[in-house]
């Protein structure tokens, strides 16, 4: 049984618990995912999650308007 910390309250928790013993947070393992993600070997890393969204997002924009990857702005143009 795979212990967590509560996302409210930060303290132990079962990561199958359906609340937090302490603070009642419903479902503080993730709704049950995070026992499922340790046991496929895989890990929810938020700061490298939001770094590949905002790499791709770049990537669509640009795929989107080519032709303003070679055009230079100034910042304050956008105002």
């Amino acid at each position: 049984m795979a212990a967590i910390l509560c996302p409210r309250c930060h303290k132990i928790v079962s990561a199958e618990a359906e609340t937090c013993p302490h603070c009642g947070q419903r479902k503080p393992g993730l709704w049950g995912a995070t026992a499922t993600m340790r046991k496929l070997g895989l890990q929810l890393n938020f700061p490298h999650l939001i770094t590949v969204f905002c790499g791709v997002l770049y990537l669509l924009a640009l795929a989107l308007d080519p032709s303003a990857i070679f055009q230079t702005q100034g910042l304050m143009q956008i105002l």
